[in-house]
């Protein structure tokens, strides 16, 4: 499992086992090898002065320093810590072993090697969550009033992160109480008011609230991010939310069960799933650094599907078999799927007779399919046609994962069997979905015209997407390994093509038994990371490390 990630508390109440059980989760959740650890002291920290804080934590990283290392229990900042406390603890421990120990904690400040973010990170997790809980929800962020029982750093970054997406805090509130204005509250002001006085109370403009009546306040959305317990049985049923994302300590007494039954219509969402972003920013902190770049790697891997699908019996067919396909790639948690060259309507070959293009169809169509991307919450690369002046145009539609439309690719290279029926487009674009740059070379283009994917990697792409045609051949070689020497040039060309642009490269065929051609993944060395077998329908879903794409090669390819 790894060494232990150990918040540690200077609090008057420290729950130890349960909240190193849910440290446990939260790790598991994010695929980090932490186990779960916790600790504290209890104690009122309100009540000491800096120096015997600073005392105190001296002392406590002493009593504990047999236990604790980089690859043994990493203790980070929670309730009343922070990156001074860090910065004391990580001091005497380097002084108990004689040598800098950077990795012995995290949530440290950034000059004694701390990560940026980091103290943003556990608000920050609890804004996106809510963005994806009033999505589900069908609430207006930019119009939700929302309520933050808790005003620490958790609570306070949460409170001005979502004031900054459109919100209306109504209520704050910590330990000694709340303040409420049913116009808003700035939550930036409060900010600056706490420190000077060690509360929200009074806050100027605002009425007192009780911890307890801020729990029961009608909104949209609570935040509960003080200590945990605060919703029990015994209020679960009156606390106020449509939607609740819970920050870092388990609020939640009761069953999940429990509090759905109590309350069908609301929304609750877990700290074991909000704030486990906080571990992945803290992850590199604690570790040395053969182990961060692992963990960098693994955290940079994409998942992308190629449809290699049967050749669609009808238009209407393919519209049908990409939206379940859409589907699919999303139950396989894939963040792009390309489909093959002219998906729909269907590629217009040689020796199959096709329907005229119909434009009324083929946006029909496109609609379609930019719901599915929507609903499955992933982007895609469409093999299709389309009509431009009166022009039939081959293209890639390029759905982004909301639904809305990024662009199209046009084929400009053709097939000198194509131009009499196709028409050569003029332009080239790269795209972006998430943390992936990517763009498209159709067919033709990717095996004879090696310009076309290193103009793409050359502008950031990590890897070039290659839908494209290629059926059985009367008499031709049907290969059942890729780049088989005794087969055409083709699978060997999409080897080069990743090798000599340092990027990935990802071609899809239809599934057409006996073609020399088949879906594949090349890695940027030019080696093959996986490929479909020949002639069977279905998707070849791949993770592709993004950090292995450099576009080295392409860059230092010089233009004559």
């Amino acid at each position: 499992m790894g060494p232990l990630y150990q918040n540690f508390h200077f609090a008057t109440q420290v729950a130890v086992k349960a909240l190193a059980a849910w440290m446990t989760w939260k790790c598991a959740t994010v695929n980090i090898p932490y186990g779960g650890g916790k600790g504290g002291v209890r104690v009122d920290p309100k009540q000491l002065s800096l120096g015997e804080l600073e005392r105190l934590t001296r002392r406590y990283a002493t009593e504990i320093s047999p236990t604790v290392g980089p690859d043994r229990d990493i203790p980070a900042p929670d309730v009343d810590t922070n990156s001074q406390t860090m910065a004391w603890f990580m001091d005497t421990i380097s002084m108990l072993r004689g040598h800098t120990e950077l990795g012995v904690v995290t949530g440290k400040p950034l000059s004694l090697g701390g990560s940026k973010g980091r103290n943003e990170a556990t608000g920050r997790g609890c804004q996106f969550t809510t963005r994806y809980a009033c999505e589900l929800k069908g609430i207006s962020l930019p119009n939700a009033t929302v309520a933050v029982q808790g005003f620490g750093n958790a609570g306070s970054i949460a409170a001005k992160l979502l004031h900054e997406d459109g919100a209306r805090i109504l209520a704050v509130s910590d330990s000694k109480g709340g303040t409420y204005n049913g116009a808003g509250i700035d939550p930036i002001a409060v900010m600056k008011y706490k420190p000077e006085t060690g509360t929200v109370l009074d806050f100027p403009g605002c009425d007192f609230l009780s911890n307890r009546d801020l729990l029961e306040l009608r909104c949209d959305v609570l935040v509960p991010a003080g200590l945990e317990n605060a919703i029990t049985l015994d209020n679960v049923d009156r606390s106020g939310p449509k939607s609740s994302p819970k920050p870092p300590t388990a609020q939640l007494r009761p069953p999940p069960t429990t509090y759905s039954s109590k309350r069908a219509g609301d929304l609750g969402f877990p700290h074991v799933r909000r704030e486990c972003g906080n571990q992945a920013i803290a992850r590199p902190t604690g570790m040395g650094i053969a182990q961060a770049i692992k963990l960098v790697c693994r955290m940079s891997a994409f998942r992308i599907a190629l449809a290699n699908l049967r050749f669609p019996a009808t238009p209407a067919e393919s519209v049908a078999l990409a939206e379940r396909a859409i589907a699919e790639a999303a139950v396989e948690r894939a963040g792009i799927v390309c489909f093959p060259e002219c998906f729909i309507p269907g590629y217009r070959s040689m020796r199959r007779t096709a329907p005229a293009a119909d434009p009324v169809f083929l946006e029909g169509a496109w609609r379609v399919v930019a719901s599915a991307a929507a609903k499955a919450n992933l982007a895609v690369v469409l093999g299709t046609e389309r009509v431009v002046d009166d022009a039939l145009l081959i293209a890639a539609l390029i759905v982004n994962s909301d639904g809305t439309i990024a662009g199209f690719q046009d084929k400009v290279q053709l097939d000198p069997s194509e131009e009499a029926t196709y028409s050569p487009g003029s332009t080239r674009s790269v795209f972006q979905t998430g943390p992936l740059t990517f763009g498209v070379a159709i067919c033709h283009e990717g095996w004879r015209y090696p310009e076309t994917v290193r103009w793409a990697v050359r502008r950031g792409a990590q890897i070039v997407f290659h839908p494209h045609f290629h059926e059985a051949e009367p008499g031709g070689y049907a290969p059942s390994t890729f780049a088989d020497p005794a087969n055409s040039f083709h699978e060997k060309a999409a080897l080069c093509r990743a090798a000599e642009n340092t990027c990935f490269f990802a071609t899809v065929n239809y599934a057409s038994a006996g073609s020399p051609t088949t879906s594949a993944v090349v890695r940027p060395d030019g080696t093959l990371l996986s490929y479909q077998p020949y002639g069977k329908p279905g998707l070849l879903i791949a993770d592709i490390d993004l950090t292995e794409a450099t576009g080295l090669l392409a860059a230092r390819c010089k233009s004559f």
